[in-house]
């Protein structure tokens, strides 16, 4: 980072710990994000000043969802089974592409997984597809609970973790609309209605996840 850009991280910084994260949100990507980088920085209004460099979180009542407009680049699935048809060609990857969540879960025996995923953000909610017989579609089913993690892997590097209650659907309407809707973040809304007949098809789930819990570090490296 230059002069400005360090400058402009103390800032962003006070005003995290002061609880004014919007405000630090919005001077970090004036300040920060590269020509063409895809602007990366989670707003988290209402959360408390944490220990470590521009943490915080919330709990006990829901999260207020301006935050998740910050995350709007949260998307994707990795689809396999037999229930797919052949995968289409996405079209070259952009800048400006959305960046991949990383869902937790555990299988049968316990032991702890983590696999990417899509999303989109509607109404303050996080929302995927999983297959309903996969690992983590059994287990969303089980527990009904959704660890989601997004990150910035450029400086200053950041992240966001939303927790929360998931809520599943096989409803096919809505199944193919969010289905479509996540490919539209991903490949982009020329190849979207291709991949959302790919993608929500039976066998598959919509899930939606209420978060009850975000943390959130702005400045890693700082």
């Amino acid at each position: 980072m230059d002069a400005r850009q360090t400058s402009a991280m103390a800032e962003a910084t006070s005003l995290t710990r002061q609880g004014r994260l919007a405000e630090a949100t919005a001077l970090i990507q004036r300040n920060l994000a590269a020509p063409g980088q895809s602007q990366f920085m989670p707003d988290v209004p209402y959360a408390e000043s944490g220990s470590g460099s521009g943490s915080g979180q919330t709990e006990g009542n829901r999260p207020s969802p301006g935050w998740l407009r910050r995350l709007r680049g949260f998307a994707g699935r990795t689809a396999t089974g037999p229930v797919l048809a052949p995968r289409p060609t996405p079209p070259p990857a952009s800048p400006l592409a959305g960046r991949f969540g990383a869902s937790a879960y555990t299988n049968a025996a316990g032991r702890g997984l983590v696999a990417p995923i899509w999303y989109i953000v509607e109404d303050g909610d996080l929302i995927f597809n999983t297959g309903a017989d996969t690992v983590k579609g059994k287990f969303l089913a089980r527990e009904h609970q959704a660890t989601i993690c997004v990150d910035l892997e450029e400086p200053p590097y950041a992240f966001v973790q939303v927790q929360g209650n998931a809520e599943l659907s096989n409803d096919p309407s809505e199944l193919l609309r969010t289905a479509t809707a996540i490919a539209a973040r991903y490949v982009g809304p020329d190849q979207a209605d291709e991949f959302g007949q790919r993608n929500g098809v039976p066998g598959e789930l919509v899930v939606r996840v209420r978060p009850t819990k975000v943390l959130a570090s702005f400045d890693v490296s700082g």
